[in-house]
């Protein structure tokens, strides 16, 4: 109800401004979800072109402009926007109604970024001022989208650092502002905590915690590069020993990255950018944290930012060149990504398709049953919703859901 705005901070007070716009959706047009996926296609639409700006932006800083792949700076940001648009792994953060928090938290961190760097690249006082003082605002009110804003400070202070070069290139009194709203997400979560979102170091230990995220972060890696097998829902293992082979391979990987980031931190700054910004954006989802549902596509959604970033630099930095074999890889790429993405969309078209295509993929855990059988007892199919409820329970016989 939009006259009670009590109400809707009260929900969920650190996603106010996403719960402010579903009270938008439903004040004018109730539970029909049409006005709800525009909205939501709106979002991801103009978060590509937030990515394109970030894009262009960047290869123009005093660090990019000098190099030659900076003459094709306007097609590399519009190729990162396509990938960032155009890869399947975007799809539950935009198809599933409820992400919206994702993406549009994940629209005005990146904003904040570009807002603040176009501040600092004008040469006009008055325009800087206007853009610096803009990208303040809508940090607040990112923070107020969703928690993983909360890392947008230190994302601004990355950027500086690897792209406007010079001894005050900090210039720290500009990023003051930024680092004293940085508390405000911690400060509102522990004055009115969330009572319903469960935590998954309530089931296991905090060192079996710690070795399934770095397992996490290698398979969000995989899923950037291989967006293949996806589901609504993962049925992701639990890891007890550091020294598992899974863990360990991991590990390697993970730290090979970070490793490469600060080798190539001279010579390929937009590499060495691109992993922290990955690091940087997934660790409060996916670490911070404590939450139990272990993996979820949507959280890729902000991070796929510098991966659409870095793909579309590298295939330029690596056809050099030849740049127009660059523009053929790079159109088949984005073409493939569209078949994919169009697909896996056409399987959240219908309600079964998307749990039995979970059940299939995640056969060992219970939630796809239940949610399954939720679908047919609304649909009056009761012996198969009562059959799917059954073998939820006989998987998990602790899931309340399916009694």
């Amino acid at each position: 109800n939009l006259s009670n705005l009590k109400a809707i901070w009260d929900f969920w007070p650190t996603r106010f401004i996403t719960d402010l716009t579903f009270a938008v959706n439903y004040h004018f047009g109730g539970l029909d979800t049409l006005g709800y996926h525009i909205f939501n296609i709106l979002i991801h639409i103009f978060s590509a072109i937030a990515v394109w700006s970030l894009t262009r932006l960047t290869l123009s800083t005093p660090v990019m402009k000098g190099s030659k792949i900076s003459e094709y700076s306007n097609i590399i940001a519009l190729f990162a926007g396509a990938i960032f648009i155009s890869h399947p792994m975007q799809t539950q953060g935009i198809t599933l109604l409820m992400e919206r928090t994702v993406s549009l938290g994940a629209l005005l961190y990146i904003l904040s970024i570009s807002l603040y760097a176009a501040s600092r690249l004008s040469d006009n006082r008055v325009r800087s001022i206007s853009l610096y003082t803009a990208s303040v605002i809508t940090t607040i009110i990112a923070m107020f989208t969703r928690e993983s804003s909360i890392t947008i400070p230190i994302a601004i202070i990355l950027y500086v650092i690897f792209f406007l070069k010079g001894s005050k290139a900090l210039r720290w009194r500009y990023l003051l502002p930024f680092l004293i709203i940085m508390p405000l997400v911690p400060t509102v979560i522990s004055l009115k905590p969330i009572p319903f979102i469960k935590k998954l170091t309530d089931s296991i230990s905090l060192y079996d915690y710690i070795y399934t995220q770095i397992c996490t972060r290698a398979t969000y890696l995989r899923m950037l590069v291989l967006p293949i097998s996806q589901r609504i829902d993962y049925n992701y293992p639990i890891y007890k020993s550091f020294f598992n082979i899974t863990v360990l391979s991991s590990f390697a990987i993970l730290l090979s990255l970070i490793a490469a980031a600060v080798l190539l931190y001279k010579r390929h700054r937009i590499i060495s950018f691109t992993i922290l910004f990955f690091f940087l954006t997934i660790s409060v989802e996916s670490g911070l944290i404590d939450i139990e549902n272990i993996v979820f596509e949507h959280r890729l959604y902000l991070p796929m930012a510098g991966f659409a970033m870095l793909l579309a630099w590298g295939i330029y930095h690596l056809f050099m060149k030849k740049p127009k074999y660059a523009f053929i890889a790079l159109s088949i790429l984005i073409i493939a990504y569209s078949m994919l993405a169009y697909n896996r969309n056409a399987i959240w078209n219908d309600s079964v398709a998307l749990w039995t295509d979970a059940i299939i993929k995640s056969p060992g855990k219970a939630r796809p049953y239940s949610n399954r059988g939720f679908v047919y007892n609304r649909k009056g199919v009761l012996d198969h919703a009562l059959s799917d409820y059954n073998k939820a329970i006989k998987i998990d016989t602790r899931y309340i859901n399916a009694y």
